[in-house]
């Protein structure tokens, strides 16, 4: 007998991240709907040929929004992703929590007391805050750690370039580097610098700025596509480990 797939339902369901997301995924996972400006998209069950192809075609049933928890009670999917909005968390969070399902939030731009409320939410379902899904930056991280532990002394820069409609600088995902490098040396104060132009890939570059040596590591994303493979690691991670909340650098580990 055939595993059944593990059925997603996509916040942020037609944005870039959620549409490269949903069209990418291999067999295993199936999304089962999603929300956007325009309403709850819904699959159609009763339709075996639709549900087959539906996935890649765009071809889900629209709904009012007020009718979301209506819906998810008829079909509940086993874990809820996030590539929409912060100011769609309370809605994400109260979904999320109200069906007991893990959550994995990739949006940015979060307050301090929106992280809060993840925080706690997350004492009851497992919460996974993953500012980048790509599995590259998890390596970066890591290796940047290496390199800082080698040169305790060195100065650092982190520099996130990214294209002209990103809002939030510096981006989530410097952030999240800076945040894990005070961490494993918190006398350390990596600077944050910012571009935005064009249609500029996301590219992270750190300088580690030791006496008359600099050392630069690099990451750019071609495309959203390399985001799928972190998102299925992700996805596994939650689904196996208690409520806490988690980031990349735990599955990384």
């Amino acid at each position: 007998m055939s595993t059944p797939p593990i059925k997603l339902f996509i916040f942020g369901f037609s944005g870039k991240m959620g549409t490269a997301i949903r069209t990418s995924l291999p067999q295993g996972f199936q999304v089962i709907g999603g929300l956007s400006q325009k309403g709850v998209h819904i699959l159609d069950t009763h339709n075996p040929l639709l549900s087959l192809c539906s996935q890649k075609k765009g071809s889900f049933g629209l709904h009012p929004i007020h009718q979301l928890t209506q819906l998810l009670q008829k079909n509940t999917p086993d874990i809820f992703l996030d590539f929409s909005s912060p100011v769609l968390l309370d809605r994400l969070l109260d979904t999320a929590l109200l069906f007991q399902k893990p959550l994995l939030i990739a949006t940015t731009g979060y307050t301090q007391k929106a992280k809060a409320k993840i925080k706690c939410s997350a004492k009851k379902i497992p919460i996974l805050l993953a500012p980048n899904l790509s599995w590259g930056i998890c390596i970066l991280t890591q290796i940047a750690k290496q390199v800082q532990n080698a040169l305790p002394n060195s100065e650092i820069v982190i520099l996130e370039k990214h294209h002209n409609q990103k809002k939030d600088r510096p981006s989530g995902t410097a952030k999240a580097i800076k945040s894990a490098l005070k961490n494993n040396n918190p006398h350390t104060q990596p600077h944050t610098l910012s571009i935005r132009g064009g249609n500029t890939p996301g590219t992270h570059e750190l300088y580690f700025y030791d006496g008359d040596e600099t050392i630069v590591l690099t990451h750019t994303a071609l495309s959203r596509t390399i985001y799928t493979n972190g998102t299925q690691k992700a996805i596994s991670y939650l689904l196996s480990h208690p409520p806490a909340l988690y980031t990349m650098n735990d599955i990384c580990h």
